[in-house]
């Protein structure tokens, strides 16, 4: 079993029919990848960089969807030179000047880039899913072989796994207390601000994804040492018939969103969190 990009996992089962391995649950409600750039560069649109660098591991998954972004962002990968650089130089070599632009998880390469001393105010980031990439990422996936001679396991592991993400979304200071248990050496702010960007860089406060419902979405960014806000507010629409929420990239996938259907309730919750007390909707 591993948590696997499911970009990289459709690729793979296309090219090995035979080997293809099954995606059992999303990691993400929307797909965090990104183009990094610097704002001191002058760039802000994606294809004003057309004639310029981009550095990137050949088989990082965010640069294995860069086609489909040039396509929908006017990017001509032509005129564009590709750098192959290892993953653990990437943010380096922006931060230097020596590439214009890179992908990645934009909660993971911001942070470096920071910890590489560049200012906050200086990051741009061009995400794949407000240029119409309405893609899912990381997803726990398992071999058939595993899968055939240990299923309850896999359903153990899963059932751990949506609890897991239950409880850091109501409270995701846990979330931050876990990592330093398993890794001492990690620091909590750097983990804190980490885990913010992870629960709102795919949160989509206008709407979910196979609902029509609208939703308000807290959270926001705490400052350094800040216990991280609790959970998302979520209120019914007055509009629409399905319960609104703020889903956030660390949920299981949107079609396990709560609904409401046909003047009755249902409450399909299959690892969704209940809503704070505060919360103004009922059911």
């Amino acid at each position: 079993m591993g948590f696997p990009d499911v970009n990289v996992v459709m690729d793979f089962d296309s090219k090995n029919p035979e080997q293809a391995f099954p995606v059992l649950l999303s990691g993400y409600e929307e797909a965090p990848a990104a183009l990094m750039f610097l704002k001191s560069s002058g760039i802000t649109e994606p294809k004003q960089l057309n004639g310029k660098r981009i550095g990137s591991a050949a088989n990082d998954s965010t640069f294995k969807l860069l086609p489909l972004f040039a396509q929908q962002t006017g990017m001509d990968l032509a005129t564009i030179q590709i750098q192959n650089i290892e993953p653990s130089l990437r943010e380096v070599l922006l931060a230097q000047g020596k590439v214009d632009a890179v992908p990645g998880q934009v909660f993971n390469s911001v942070l470096e880039l920071q910890a590489k001393g560049v200012k906050a105010s200086d990051i741009g980031t061009f995400l794949y899913k407000d240029y119409g990439l309405e893609l899912y990422a990381n997803s726990v996936a398992a071999s058939p072989a595993f899968l055939k001679a240990n299923p309850e396991a896999v359903k153990g592991f899963l059932r751990a796994t949506i609890k897991g993400l239950k409880d850091v979304a109501a409270d995701p200071e846990l979330g931050v207390k876990a990592a330093l248990a398993f890794e001492p050496l990690l620091n909590a702010d750097t983990e804190r601000e980490r885990l913010r960007a992870a629960m709102s860089c795919c949160c989509r406060p206008g709407s979910n994804r196979r609902s029509r419902s609208t939703s308000a979405c807290t959270i926001t960014s705490a400052p350094t040492g800040a216990a991280i806000p609790s959970a998302c507010s979520r209120t019914r629409s007055a509009s629409t018939p399905g319960w609104a929420r703020c889903a956030t990239c660390t949920m299981p996938s949107p079609r396990h969103a709560p609904t409401r259907r046909a003047g009755r309730r249902a409450r399909r919750w299959n690892g969704w969190p209940r809503p704070a007390a505060s919360s103004t909707a009922r059911y």
